[in-house]
């Protein structure tokens, strides 16, 4: 029971953006679930890692050091083809995807998600615990009339109904009233990641400070008026399903950018991958992992074993390693694709993409965020979009 708290901090969120920013295959909606392209050179496991960082990965497990920001590029332009050769990129085929209608249900439902995001936090005097309520508990759990370790906590905020406890936790909260003392009765999973407490039944002392109601705000003219500076409800809801049309128009275009996309990939021949892009998305991989747990007040070890059921360095190298190779082929073949077009970033657009980025994901200054992940995020993620208009413009529509 080693903690359950979900909140991630902003300084957490930040870093945590930095994997899901390099990830092209988002961006060409292609499944990332083992590189497409063909490798030459089989070694280690398949695939030739160049030897730019100085010898193979080992996992920082100490969660004490960031990982080196990935200033040197062992890949240039003028070195690209000793890393992949492309094939044919241009006059490739795709199906047109048809953009789904939105319906006024679909405006109704992300309406009512944006209201929810609003609501109010009420402190409740005048009644019991209801499914749904924020509880502010201490609470203290008892194996054979022992105190286990991790679990208590004093002050904890828990939403009941949100299943973030054990089976039978949350429900027997249900009915008490501030100040109440109780104990309840539940038994851990039998797969619980602690072989102690598997599926053994145990007693939690349990004492109410607060309950805490969360007030969704009342959709009319003033409210929208108020908070959104739209004249009425109508208005609000008009502009939502233009949004709305507009994610789904993009939607479309990305599936079929990614049946281009795909079909590059497959033709493309890796002969070799740079260490210094694997080691850079495995140290940030880590980082991950390690916030997690600190989120979770856990172990990374134990965090892994609890949620993929296996130690973290077999996890590393049956998934996360895989999963990352993949993405740096796509890098490859992204910037020999933008090589052969004559395609770069210029420095104006750099740094317009660099503040845009700042901007979106809430970071204080560009000098924190390039501290925090380089350059090469924001140029790779700007030249995408650069080579997938060029490709799109040369293919052919069924």
């Amino acid at each position: 029971m080693n903690g359950f708290n979900c909140y991630a901090p902003q300084d957490v969120r930040k870093r945590l953006i930095t994997l899901a920013i390099f990830v092209l295959c988002a961006v060409f909606v292609v499944a990332c679930t083992a590189p497409s392209a063909e490798v030459e050179n089989e070694e280690e496991n398949g695939q030739e890692i160049v030897d730019s960082n100085g010898g193979a990965y080992t996992p920082d497990l100490s969660g004490e050091d960031s990982p080196e920001v990935l200033t040197a590029q062992a890949v240039t332009d003028d070195n690209i083809a000793e890393f992949v050769t492309l094939g044919q990129y241009t006059g490739l085929e795709f199906t047109r995807v048809p953009v789904l209608d939105v319906t006024d249900e679909d405006v109704l439902n992300f309406i009512n998600s944006h209201l929810s995001q609003a609501a109010e936090m009420v402190n409740i005097t005048d009644r019991a615990v209801e499914n749904g309520d924020i509880v502010v508990i201490d609470f203290e759990g008892f194996h054979d009339g022992v105190a286990f370790e991790g679990g208590t906590a004093h002050g904890f905020e828990l939403t009941i109904g949100s299943g973030m406890f054990i089976p039978g936790f949350e429900p027997q909260i249900i009915g008490h009233e501030i100040g109440d003392e109780f104990d309840i009765h539940v038994s851990f999973p039998p797969d619980y990641f602690v072989p102690e407490l598997a599926g053994e039944p145990v007693v939690f002392r349990i004492k109410i400070h607060e309950i805490i109601s969360e007030v969704v705000p009342e959709l009319t003219d003033e409210m929208v008026q108020e908070y959104l500076g739209i004249d009425s409800v109508e208005e609000y809801k008009a502009s939502v399903r233009e949004q709305m049309e507009a994610e789904r128009e993009h939607a479309a275009a990305s599936q079929e950018r990614g049946q281009i996309w795909e079909q590059i990939m497959d033709g493309a021949t890796i002969h070799k991958y740079p260490e210094n892009e694997i080691n850079f998305r495995l140290d940030m991989a880590m980082q991950e992992f390690e916030l997690y747990a600190m989120m979770y007040g856990m172990e990374v070890d134990d965090l892994m074993e609890m949620f993929v059921g296996m130690p973290l360095e077999e996890f590393i190298e049956t998934s996360v390693r895989p999963s990352i190779l993949v993405e740096v082929g796509q890098d490859l073949v992204l910037r020999a694709v933008a090589v052969q077009e004559g395609l770069s970033i210029t420095d104006e657009e750099f740094q317009e993409g660099l503040e845009q980025f700042v901007e979106d994901f809430g970071f204080e200054s560009e000098d924190e965020f390039l501290e925090m992940h380089g350059a090469l995020a924001i140029e790779l993620s700007l030249l995408a979009n650069k080579v997938i208009e060029r490709i799109m413009e040369h293919s052919v529509v069924l």
